[in-house]
């Protein structure tokens, strides 16, 4: 997939066509170290705002490109969702809970984490407590 060209962007800004509200819009810059240099992107007169954390198709990206903070943002949803069953699925038999527990916490737990899989004894512990 080829990407287009700043010409063709500025073009789509002045006719409006395709392109995401730039408030949404944000540059993230990847470096290793301690440093990590800022760049000011200026997309159709709008100057794009830099983060350090951005979500992604559901994974969190960090400029470090450490996944601890998506092994507890996924820890907190499963383990809110964990309590929701417990609370209203007390009185059910076995297998209906297995299911539930299948079907709505292992699976956020289970999303794309062939990219993501943890390889910190911290982040396993606390991804198998759940």
């Amino acid at each position: 997939m080829r990407l287009p060209s700043s010409r063709q962007m500025q073009g789509q800004c002045s006719v409006g066509q395709g392109l995401a509200p730039l408030q949404k819009c944000e540059i993230m810059s990847i470096a290793s170290g301690k440093s990590h240099p800022t760049y000011l992107c200026n997309l159709c007169g709008h100057v794009l705002s830099s983060v350090q954390i951005a979500k992604y198709l559901g994974i969190t990206l960090t400029d470090e490109l450490s996944w601890s903070s998506h092994v507890h943002s996924i820890h907190s949803c499963a383990n809110s969702t964990l309590g929701f069953l417990r609370r209203n699925l007390r009185h059910c038999p076995a297998k209906l809970k297995e299911t539930a527990y299948i079907t709505l916490v292992r699976t956020t737990l289970e999303y794309a984490a062939f990219i993501w899989d943890p390889h910190l004894a911290k982040d396993c512990d606390l991804l198998e407590k759940l």
